[in-house]
């Protein structure tokens, strides 16, 4: 059955491109459901999780709406697999890929156990690195480096 290439297929197909031409043996596993957002990828030593989102927006910022069931896929399909190794690709329509650890989402949105949802925000000024921010202004005290992305999955 052929199907039509969307969104979805060309946003993330791009972000492994990037993993692909880095010239290192990378082997990617998707995780059932989750709209199949959610990958296992390994590179040498180095596996991780890593839950994607795209924007359609052209320009900064970028909203992404984080779910309940999102966050609890990401923190619970691969038990073995450490909390510093488990990601949101949120890819920033043709800028780039803003590499959010698991870490990093909690420290601008605070989770309670009667939300749904959380809403990220990441801007890039003009030569500048990706800056996060959540609800209630909750502003990531670090911008994330454009590089971070294959930096940190591949284990650089």
């Amino acid at each position: 059955m052929l199907t039509m290439i969307n969104d979805r297929m060309l946003f993330i197909g791009a972000a492994f491109s990037e993993l692909a031409m880095s010239g290192r043996k990378v082997t990617i596993h998707e995780r059932p459901g989750l709209e199949s957002a959610l990958f296992d990828i390994i590179s040498n030593e180095n596996s991780s999780s890593v839950l994607f989102k795209y924007s359609t927006k052209k320009k900064h910022p970028w909203y992404f709406s984080i779910t309940k069931e999102q966050l609890s896929a990401l923190e619970t399909r691969a038990p073995g697999l450490s909390p510093d190794r488990r990601f949101f690709a949120l890819i920033c329509y043709l800028d780039g890929i803003c590499l959010v650890s698991l870490e990093d989402f909690r420290k601008v949105v605070s989770v309670r156990r009667k939300d749904v949802s959380w809403g990220l925000s990441i801007s890039r000024p003009a030569s500048s690195q990706y800056r996060v921010s959540g609800p209630a202004k909750n502003i990531l005290p670090y911008t994330v480096p454009r590089t971070r992305w294959i930096k940190d999955i591949l284990g650089d």
